[in-house]
């Protein structure tokens, strides 16, 4: 009778031990995608603020205003939620906006603050990048930079979000999968 009980509680050790470890699995690989999905949604948002910023051109009449191609603004990320951009030179002027961009102050990180935040706009998360000090691409030769351009750009969050739920299905399920099968080997 007690050689019985021993192999059941050895059993249940074993089950309780795999479980542990199969939740602790999961744990450390949503959050290392988690991470890692971030970080490529921000180089996501760099390179589509750059692309915003190589939008802005000196206009070839010689004045001085800055001119915007919008017709040539990237497409967002995520289909039928739209990006959001605004443009400034030299930290007053603004030199373009996105059409839905929110008319409520402090929906994105106030200037000289965190250059990436993430906020809500009509119900919907968007993370931002803001770009400082970006000289404008297009200059004459060698001339230097006298203006500059602050970037700030922003998309939905909803698709790294989606993913990262896809992760956690797929590990789950993966790791449920084995979980049983070591189970009934371990019974």
């Amino acid at each position: 009778m007690a050689k019985t009980s021993i192999q059941r509680r050895l059993m249940v050790a074993i089950v309780i031990s795999q479980l542990l470890l199969a939740v602790g699995l999961i744990d450390v690989a949503v959050f290392v995608t988690r991470a890692q999905l971030r970080k490529s949604f921000d180089v996501a948002l760099h390179g589509r603020a750059m692309s915003v910023a190589a939008l802005v051109r000196l206009p070839e009449d010689g004045s001085q205003n800055l001119v915007f191609e919008s017709d040539l603004v990237p497409p967002p990320l995520e289909r039928g939620v739209p990006d959001l951009y605004q443009v400034f030179a030299n930290d007053h002027t603004l030199i373009a906006r996105s059409p839905n961009w929110p008319e409520k102050e402090g929906v994105l990180p106030p200037k000289g603050e965190r250059w990436i935040a993430t906020s809500v706009v009509n119900g919907v998360a968007y993370r931002a990048r803001r770009l400082e000090h970006i000289p404008i691409l297009d200059r004459e030769g060698d001339a230097p930079a006298k203006d500059f351009l602050t970037i700030t750009y922003a998309s939905p969050t909803d698709p790294v979000l989606r993913a990262v739920s896809e992760v956690f299905l797929y590990i789950a399920v993966g790791s449920i999968v084995l979980l049983a099968i070591s189970g009934s080997f371990a019974i």
